[in-house]
């Protein structure tokens, strides 16, 4: 390592503290590293706090605790700063438990010299290290898992979990949850015409200016192509759901900037209400899409509700295309 290495040690015994200095010296080149050096655990909880560490070597046994609850305090505070254990008692059962409660490395005074000390302190630090980035790999993925690869939005699945779960509170709360359904109004031309890559920044554009207009209780999701929907949990009267709707068209329709082109989205919504419009996750969105095409058909750049008549008259369509058919 080029900088060095930020040692915090957690030693009550001056005579073993000094040993550890020699030891450290004795393992590499001058300066390789800083060694800060505290008598009780309650000291080295408050350095972890105030100054930045790279690994940590601690006694187990200190004036202000004893034992594997040393180990247990001390990395409730390390914020991820590895612990090497290096204490007196050379047990075994005891270094298995003290692996397994989250120190790296677990080493006997006395017993180890310069060069495995050094090495300990490497290795611990770099395997914390790819822990660290193991586990951010993991949250990564899970984000990709449930998240709208474009816009950054929660995807299909993460917006259906997220409506049952409102659905579920709801129920046990009595309160009511709002899903609007909308729709890029010929997007698909302008997609056509202008391009992919155009209508990948029309897109992302949208995803960005529709977080601002919800609350952060609430959820924008992006189903896939230009299908965007939103829940509103305890969503208030119509009135304010509409209110929230009509924001939302507003802010779709402002312009959009694409390589100098002034560009005007307009989209279409439609709304159902939980449990006025149906008791389960399907039902409520089939609603609100069917309100959706109800306001493309009346006019575009507009939103509707649902209504109990739009499933009647999309029956009596069905069953005249069946008869038509056969």
């Amino acid at each position: 390592m080029s900088e060095a290495i930020r040692i915090l040690l957690v030693e009550d015994n001056m005579g073993d503290a000094v040993l550890l200095r020699e030891t450290l010296r004795d393992a590499g080149e001058p300066g390789w590293f800083e060694l800060s050096h505290v008598t009780r655990l309650e000291e080295g909880l408050v350095r972890l706090t105030t100054s930045l560490f790279d690994v940590v070597l601690l006694d187990l046994s200190l004036p202000d605790a004893h034992g594997l609850e040393t180990l247990s305090r001390a990395r409730a505070h390390t914020g991820g700063t590895p612990i090497v254990v290096m204490t007196g008692t050379n047990d075994e059962t005891l270094a298995l438990k003290a692996m397994q409660e989250g120190a790296q490395d677990y080493l006997v005074k006395g017993v180890v010299d310069s060069q495995t000390l050094a090495r300990s302190l490497r290795y611990a630090i770099e395997r914390q290290r790819l822990i660290a980035e193991l586990a951010q790999a993991n949250e990564l993925q899970r984000h990709l898992a449930n998240h709208d690869a474009l816009t950054g939005l929660p995807n299909r699945q993460l917006f259906y979990d997220r409506l049952e779960q409102c659905f579920g509170h709801a129920r046990r709360e009595g309160k009511n949850v709002a899903v609007l359904f909308f729709d890029l109004d010929d997007f698909k031309f302008k997609n056509d015409s202008l391009g992919h890559d155009a209508g990948d920044r029309i897109l992302k554009t949208i995803g960005k200016r529709v977080t601002h207009v919800i609350r952060a209780s609430d959820t924008a999701a992006r189903l896939g192509g230009d299908e965007f929907t939103f829940i509103l949990y305890d969503a208030g009267t119509p009135e304010d759901v509409a209110r929230i709707a009509h924001n939302l068209l507003d802010t779709i329709a402002d312009p959009i900037t694409i390589d100098a082109n002034e560009l005007h989205v307009t989209a279409s919504a439609g709304i159902s209400m939980f449990p006025a419009d149906g008791d389960d996750v399907e039902t409520i969105i089939r609603n609100a899409d069917m309100a959706m095409y109800r306001a493309k058909a009346a006019g575009r750049n507009t939103y509707q509700f649902y209504l109990p008549a739009m499933n009647e008259r999309a029956l009596q369509r069905m069953d005249m295309e069946h008869r038509l058919r056969f």
